[in-house]
């Protein structure tokens, strides 16, 4: 009912154009099979938070590139990590995430909102606690920009959620945080790793540590029902992504 799609190559920040017909068949297909929202995804390679020069500025340019492919396909929003400080430590990070989105943002068309992603917290990754995304936020100050919360990132880092009440104490402490108004898209990952290891490893829906228990609290709950949910699990067969969308489906509704 919803779908998301890389703008461009993931691992590259070359992209070829595309054209106004392009974006116009793919509007129309959209429209054609009601899914909605549409989001895009940047790429793999930036990093706001870069101490870089050089990579900082083409992050930028490739994150300004991306809201305006998102606007010309008809996306509501575009997810983007947040990126990682390299050592120079998160207050320095933050700094240079909020600079470069404000950038990005200046000349930006109207109708896609920017979701920062949270992250599983590995090395020095910034946004894997509310607390960081807030400061964050805070710093944009532009009503453009909210959160994708990433399931597994959320397990890996802080907040487990492979039982109803750890659900529950996650919303909760985002709400308090950051304000549940800002959470407008969830990516729905197990996990192949215990809770709290920091390790960015996708799994099956119930497959992982995550499990059945953890999904069917999420699904369920009255705080996300109307907050889209899309798959990143693993494509490691051609009927994972409709395996994995079934099981989610069979979860929704009293167990």
């Amino acid at each position: 009912e919803c779908i998301q799609i890389f703008s461009r190559n993931p691992r590259a920040f070359r992209s070829a154009p595309r054209s106004d017909d392009e974006y116009a068949a793919f509007k129309a297909a959209l429209a054609a099979h009601d899914l909605h929202p549409a989001v895009g995804h940047t790429n793999y390679l930036m990093n706001l938070a870069s101490p870089d020069r050089a990579l900082f500025n083409i992050s930028v340019r490739a994150l300004a590139e991306d809201v305006h492919r998102c606007a010309k396909f008809g996306a509501a929003y575009l997810v983007t990590h947040t990126g990682t400080h390299l050592g120079r430590g998160p207050k320095e990070g933050i700094k240079r995430i909020v600079r470069g989105v404000r950038r990005a943002l200046d000349d930006a068309p109207d109708g896609v909102m920017l979701l920062l992603e949270n992250t599983a917290g590995a090395g020095t990754e910034l946004g894997s606690s509310w607390e960081e995304l807030a400061a964050t936020l805070e710093g944009i100050g532009d009503s453009r920009v909210g959160v994708c919360c990433d399931t597994c990132h959320a397990h890996q880092s802080l907040y487990p959620l492979d039982r109803a009440e750890r659900v529950a104490a996650m919303l909760d402490a985002f709400d308090h945080v950051i304000g549940l108004q800002y959470l407008r898209l969830m990516h729905a990952n197990d996990s192949k790793a215990p809770a709290g290891t920091h390790l960015d490893r996708h799994a099956h829906i119930g497959a992982g540590t995550i499990g059945l228990e953890g999904f069917r609290a999420l699904v369920n709950h009255p705080r996300l029902h109307d907050v889209p949910f899309i798959l990143e699990t693993p494509k490691d067969r051609p009927d994972a992504d409709p395996r994995n969308l079934a099981t989610l489906r069979g979860l929704v509704g009293p167990p």
